[in-house]
């Protein structure tokens, strides 16, 4: 008999064993991984979107901050290579700077 704490089984031949494992994990087990390299873009996108009311300069910038926690939490659990937070730092970095001129003028 499985306990209720055991599912989904045998993913990677193992069991979930935490809620970051099952979130992160198994999905990624089932995409291929594929889903959890797009999600920060889709991420950067919609919030990009919902921030353009304030101006692009703004929008770009907290996207990216944004974006960029998340995906340091998701490099720092293993499921993206560390070129993801170095993009969006490098993002968010050059957008603060070009905002920060433009406001000075």
């Amino acid at each position: 008999m499985v306990n209720y704490h055991e599912y989904p089984t045998s993913y990677n031949g193992t069991n979930v064993s935490s809620v970051s494992d099952f979130f992160l994990g198994y999905p990624t087990y089932v995409s291929g991984g594929v889903m959890i390299k797009v999600l920060p873009v889709f991420i950067f996108i919609a919030l990009f979107a919902l921030a353009m009311p304030f101006g692009v300069g703004a929008a770009t910038v907290s996207a990216g901050f944004i974006t960029l926690i998340l995906s340091i939490y998701l490099w720092w659990n293993g499921v993206l290579s560390f070129v993801y937070p170095m993009a969006f730092l490098f993002i968010t970095g050059i957008a603060a700077i070009l905002v920060a001129t433009q406001k000075g003028q």
